[in-house]
């Protein structure tokens, strides 16, 4: 990952922008939007999604994570002829409309 990282994202532009880039380093707030937080197992940021629901929780924002085990990176692109990435579609759309209506009970089902 650090190749991608020193690519994409020289290490000057890492540094300013650092909550930016990487959430999980952000100093979380109240002003911190609920998240849905999708990922995928063959995904080489797969453990960032799940560290930053964790980070999020810590804080009491409202955060719904799911981790699909058999799909990878870009799977929602699938979702037209992939059932398991269609299901993870459903999925996140039905968490994201959730935390729209603010009903904390129902989301974290």
């Amino acid at each position: 990952m650090i190749g991608c990282w020193d690519m994409f994202l020289p290490e000057d532009i890492r540094a300013r922008y650092a909550e930016t880039v990487v959430p999980n380093r952000a100093v979380v707030t109240e002003h911190i939007a609920p998240a849905a937080i999708l990922t995928a197992a063959h995904d080489p940021v797969c453990d960032d999604g799940s560290v930053y629901a964790a980070h999020l929780g810590r804080a009491d924002i409202q955060t719904a994570y799911r981790c699909d085990a058999d799909l990878p990176h870009g799977h929602l692109r699938a979702r037209r002829t992939v059932p398991s990435a269609s299901a993870a579609f459903h999925w996140v759309c039905a968490a994201a409309n959730c935390m729209m209506d603010r009903d904390v009970v129902a989301c974290s089902t």
